[in-house]
């Protein structure tokens, strides 16, 4: 397309994409001459992001499928917001993928308030 790098230079470095100025040349050649956006083309969900989080930290057993439901968006978009939130599903629930300090110190604490099952002997000689 000879007309990018111009609208390019025109608009500055990195404004719009090749992609996208021949979606636009593909329009105006059609007859659109319209500078409204194709309705449907929007990521909803890229303005709902705290939205997403605060559902599944309220609710942290709704599957993604119940999610891409409630906030109408396809399934695949979900599972990567989750993600890059940093959550995983475990046991029937959206947890933290990477623990908190306090998730840690929980976790030293409940090892070391219980006994060895063995009573203390070693069951690794080496």
């Amino acid at each position: 397309m000879q007309s990018f790098p111009d609208l390019n230079k025109l608009y500055d470095e990195g404004t719009s994409s090749e992609s996208r100025c021949r979606e636009w040349f593909a329009r105006f050649k059609s007859g659109d001459t319209s500078l409204e956006d194709i309705p449907g083309r929007d990521r909803t969900i890229d303005s709902d992001y705290q939205a997403l989080l605060a559902t599944v930290e309220g609710d942290e057993s709704l599957a993604t499928r119940m999610l891409s439901d409630n906030f109408n968006v396809d399934h695949s978009t979900i599972v990567r917001r989750l993600k890059k939130f940093g959550k995983v599903w475990k046991l029937a629930g959206w947890v933290p993928h990477k623990l908190s300090d306090n998730n840690k110190t929980e976790r030293v604490r409940s090892f070391t308030d219980f006994p060895p099952r063995n009573g203390g002997v070693r069951v690794c000689n080496y």
